[in-house]
């Protein structure tokens, strides 16, 4: 899978343990921001060569327990490979990575299986009212600004 949300790539504990496929693991420390703007850890990546067109690369794909998708290619996979995406006559670029405590953070914006073991029951009750909050606010400003031009 292609995500142009997640600013590096990932592969799943189960395909990068598979005997078919070929690479080493290699030592890293990543902090990951997820879809639901939670975080999580990694520390380990699979180092592997990845072959598109006539191109092969190596990548450090992040090893990340619950992935739904066996492989998620990010923009690291993108920029090693030339790739350019226009979007209505605008050329979109590759976003930097942010550090967290030392260490890269990256971006993942697809599905999760479960939830890692860091996260607290009380910070994603936190985090869904925070949304539904917003959510509220925004709904009561669309309805206060439609009635202004009755």
């Amino acid at each position: 899978m292609l995500d142009t949300g997640a600013t590096a790539s990932f592969i799943s504990v189960k395909l990068a343990e598979s005997p078919e496929i070929t690479g080493q693991r290699v030592a890293i420390r990543r902090r990951v921001k997820l879809v639901n703007g939670s975080h999580t850890k990694t520390r380990t990546a699979f180092q592997a060569q990845i072959s598109f067109g006539n191109k092969t690369k190596t990548l450090n794909l992040l090893v990340m327990p619950g992935m739904v998708d066996s492989l998620v290619l990010g923009w690291d996979f993108l920029n090693e490979f030339g790739a350019t995406v226009t979007c209505a006559g605008h050329r979109v670029t590759i976003p930097k990575r942010e550090r967290w405590g030392g260490c890269l953070e990256d971006r993942l914006s697809v599905a999760m299986a479960g939830c890692p073991e860091e996260w607290e029951e009380g910070r994603i009750k936190r985090f869904i009212k925070r949304e539904l909050e917003a959510f509220q606010r925004q709904a009561n400003e669309a309805a206060l600004g439609s009635n202004q031009f009755l």
